[in-house]
């Protein structure tokens, strides 16, 4: 039969208190969390404010260019019905709601 496992006594641990314990380094005491470093600075400009302010000026530049285009469109308009009128004798509704959406499409060719 087999044998049964002796029985030994296992060492018992010995835990030291933290009043024992001695470290080998001192520390230096330990600096508290700067949390103020994340904060902004009260005369720093605000970028947030620059980006709209330049999101803004290219709006205004952009609009600027679109009324200038339709100025152009507008002025040349009359033209272009006097000259349909002289070819064909009498301008029709159909001409000009032809040549409103011929205007409408360039425009959004142009600006989307």
């Amino acid at each position: 039969m087999a044998k049964k496992a002796e029985k030994t006594e296992k060492p018992r641990r010995v835990y030291k208190k933290k009043t024992d314990i001695k470290p080998s380094v001192e520390r230096k005491a330990k600096t508290p969390y700067n949390w103020r470093k994340h904060l902004k600075p009260k005369n720093a400009p605000d970028q947030l404010t620059d980006h709209y302010e330049q999101i803004l000026a290219e709006t205004l530049l952009q609009k600027e260019l679109m009324f200038a285009e339709l100025n152009i469109w507008v002025e040349a308009f009359p033209q272009v019905l006097t000259e349909l009128q002289q070819h064909t004798g009498e301008i029709k509704i159909e001409d000009v709601t032809y040549h409103l959406e011929l205007f409408q499409r360039i425009m959004k060719k142009k600006f989307s």
